[in-house]
C-alpha cells in the first residue's frame, strides 16, 4: 500500500464480527473507503456475522487472551504503518489497543474510539484510566448522551465526544415491518383469550431477570385482577429454571415460551401484536428491536447498570421505567401502561418508530461518521 493509499482508507478494528454490526459495518465499507478487521474470539458468546454482504471480505486477526479480561489483538499494532485514519473499537482490557493509542500520538494518525464509554458505575480509579484512555484518542464515538455526560464530568473533552447510539439490521426491519402489519396474530390461537400480550425477546440469563417479570405477572393477577399473557422469544443458560420457576409460582398457562429465533419476519410479527415489551433487566438492544416495531418498552430505571440503548425509551410515550429490582413496581406500570393504552394506536406505533428511524440505525451512524471524519 503506497502513500496515497494510506491518506485514502479507513482502517476500521472491532473486537469481534458480532452478527448485529452487520448492516453499520458493510456501509462503513463502502461509504467511508474503509478495510475492516475483526479479531477472532470474545469473552462472550456472541452470534458471529456472515461476511457475505461486504465488497471486500473482512480480515481476521487473532485473539490471544492475556489475563483475567485482558487481552491483545495479534497484528493490529502493525496496522499502524498502513493507515493514517482509524476507528477502533474502545475496550479498555485491550492492551494492543493501549498501544495503538499511544504510537498514534506519538507519529501523528488519527484514531477514534468507538465505546459503551462510561457507565456511571465505575471506581474512582476506573474513572480516571478510562479517561486518559478516551483523551488520547482524536475522538470517540459513544452511544448515548447519559455516557456523554458522565465522560464530560470526567474530564473527556466535550468536543472529542460525538453520540453515535447503536442499531440493527435496519434495512432488514423495514422490510419485515411492511409484512408484520398484514400477518394475523398468532396469540390469540396460542392463549384461547385475548388478554394483553407481553413480549420479551434476547437471551435468557440472570442478568435479564426475567423472573421478576413472572412475579410482576403473578401479582397483577392476584392482585390489581388483570390477566396477562407473555412470550418468551429466546432461550439461553437459565431457561430450564425459569420453565420450573413459572410452572412453581402457577402462572406457566399464562407464558409462551417460544424458543429461539433468527427469522426477522417471524419476530417482527411477534413484536408488532404484543402490546408491550418488558425487560426487567437491563434492555440493550431489545429496546431497539421492540421500537422499530411500534411496541413501547417497559424497563427498570437503575440506569447504570442499563444498556445505553434505555435512552430509546421515552418515558411516558413510548414505555415507561420502574423501579429496579421491584416486581410490584413493575407491576403497577405494566398495569398503568396498559389502562392508559388498552390498545395500541397507529400514533403510539409511530411514535415508537420514529425514533428508531430518526437515529438509531446504520445510515445515521455513517452520517456520523463521515461528518466527524471527514470534515
Amino acid at each position: 500500500m503506497n502513500n496515497s493509499d494510506i491518506n485514502k482508507r479507513v482502517c476500521v478494528l472491532f473486537n469481534y464480527p458480532s452478527h448485529y454490526r452487520e448492516e453499520v459495518l458493510v456501509k462503513i465499507q463502502k461509504e467511508l473507503n474503509a478495510d475492516i478487521y475483526f479479531g477472532s474470539a470474545t469473552f462472550a458468546k456472541i452470534k458471529k456475522m456472515s461476511f457475505n454482504s461486504f465488497k471486500e471480505e473482512p480480515k481476521t486477526l487473532k485473539f490471544i487472551k492475556l489475563f483475567s479480561y485482558f487481552n491483545w489483538i495479534k497484528g493490529s499494532v502493525s496496522l499502524l504503518r498502513k493507515y493514517k485514519t482509524f476507528i477502533i473499537y474502545g475496550e479498555l482490557y485491550c492492551i494492543s489497543t493501549w498501544v495503538i493509542l499511544i504510537i498514534s500520538n506519538i507519529i501523528n494518525k488519527d484514531l477514534y474510539l468507538w465505546s459503551h464509554g462510561f457507565y456511571g458505575r465505575e471506581s474512582n480509579v476506573k474513572k480516571k484510566i478510562k479517561s486518559i484512555f478516551f483523551r488520547l484518542s482524536k475522538g470517540v464515538f459513544v452511544y448515548g448522551d447519559y455516557s456523554k455526560k458522565l465522560m464530560i464530568e470526567s474530564g473527556v473533552p466535550k468536543e472529542k465526544i460525538h453520540v453515535i447510539n447503536n442499531s440493527l439490521n435496519h434495512s432488514k426491519i423495514l422490510k419485515a415491518r411492511e409484512k408484520s402489519t398484514k400477518l394475523s396474530s398468532p396469540y390469540q390461537e396460542y392463549f384461547k383469550n385475548t388478554n394483553p400480550m407481553i413480549i420479551y425477546i434476547g437471551r435468557v440469563q440472570k442478568q435479564k431477570k426475567i423472573s421478576q417479570l413472572i412475579d410482576a405477572l403473578l401479582y397483577c393477577k392476584e392482585e390489581l385482577n388483570l390477566n396477562l399473557n407473555m412470550v418468551i422469544v429466546g432461550t439461553g443458560n437459565d431457561i430450564h429454571e425459569i420453565k420450573s420457576y413459572s410452572k412453581k409460582k402457577g402462572i406457566d398457562k399464562h407464558i409462551w415460551f417460544y424458543g429461539p429465533s433468527y427469522d426477522e419476519e417471524i419476530n417482527g410479527n411477534l413484536i408488532f401484536n404484543a402490546d408491550v415489551c418488558v425487560s426487567p433487566g437491563e434492555i440493550g438492544l431489545t429496546a431497539i428491536h421492540a421500537l422499530s416495531y411500534g411496541t413501547p418498552v417497559i424497563t427498570h430505571n437503575n440506569f447504570p447498570y442499563q444498556g445505553p440503548e434505555f435512552e430509546a425509551i421515552k418515558n411516558g410515550v413510548t414505555g415507561l421505567f420502574f423501579n429496579v429490582n421491584d416486581h410490584i413496581s413493575l407491576a403497577s406500570q405494566l398495569a398503568k401502561w396498559l389502562s392508559l393504552h388498552p390498545t395500541k394506536s397507529q400514533q403510539l406505533i409511530k411514535e415508537c418508530q420514529l425514533v428508531v428511524d430518526k437515529s438509531y440505525n446504520p445510515d445515521f451512524q455513517v452520517k456520523l461518521l463521515k461528518e466527524v471524519i471527514f470534515k
